[in-house]
């Protein structure tokens, strides 16, 4: 499995950006609709009736010391109060309207109306927001580092870093930080940083144990290193 991973991505590093970009967006778009159409109305179907059942089972057991007050007032002769009646209604009103919720999305089938328009709704957003990512990557440097940076998270280590892009994208420090060994604070400091100095983004990036995004970078002096990303800005005239 990793040795198809890594040919998959060193196949794909060959291909221009643009070229990587459909790929992913088209392969991430069909399985993205496969989820939600195929896989998630039977899953929702189940969940729903699943919950219908355990609120009943909680109100049934608050309701157990109600019961035993309503039977012991039965046997000795009194009138019951009416409030576990009512309970007891509204614990049928819940089943019966979480079954038909379930019902209503059982239903749910391709040659429906309902489902023809919202495969066509997810369709345009798709094909939009794939349009927009891909303009904004090609015509802005920061957003050109940030799809490489997505192409790293997806691909993790066997995604190498672009041979294709040469261009050098710099980083500047927003304030006084640390460049560590690893992506996280438990890794040990190499040295630290001024504000407003200035690195090479080599286009990887992690993310550590807090999910807190690391760029691996290298300084003026050639030492590579990992700085968190919430403390440096990508700077606007970076080459193309």
């Amino acid at each position: 499995m990793k040795e198809v991973l890594s040919i998959i991505w060193e196949l794909l590093y060959t291909f221009p950006v643009l070229f990587r970009m459909i790929v992913i967006l088209l392969v991430g778009g069909v399985i993205l609709k496969l989820v939600l159409f195929k896989l998630f109305p039977p899953i929702l179907s189940w969940l729903t009736i699943i919950v219908g059942k355990l609120l009943s089972l909680v109100f049934m057991v608050l309701l157990l010391p109600g019961w035993f007050y309503n039977m012991l007032m039965r046997r000795s002769g009194q009138e019951p109060g009416a409030f576990i009646s009512i309970i007891e209604d509204l614990i049928s009103v819940i089943i019966s309207f979480f079954e038909n919720t379930a019902e209503k999305i059982k239903k749910f089938q391709p040659e429906t109306k309902e489902y023809l328009n919202l495969k066509k709704f997810y369709n345009a957003i798709w094909i939009v927001s794939s349009i927009l990512i891909i303009l904004l990557s090609l015509n802005n440097q920061t957003y050109n580092a940030q799809w490489y940076a997505f192409e790293r998270s997806i691909g993790g280590q066997y995604a190498p870093v672009p041979k294709a892009d040469p261009a050098v994208i710099k980083l500047i420090a927003k304030t006084d930080l640390n460049i560590r060994e690893g992506p996280g604070t438990q890794n040990k400091v190499i040295r630290g940083a001024s504000k407003g100095e200035r690195f090479d983004y080599t286009n990887v990036s992690q993310n550590d144990n807090r999910n807190l995004v690391w760029y691996k970078i290298t300084t003026q002096e050639g030492t590579e290193g990992w700085i968190c990303s919430q403390l440096v800005e990508f700077e606007e005239n970076n080459a193309q």
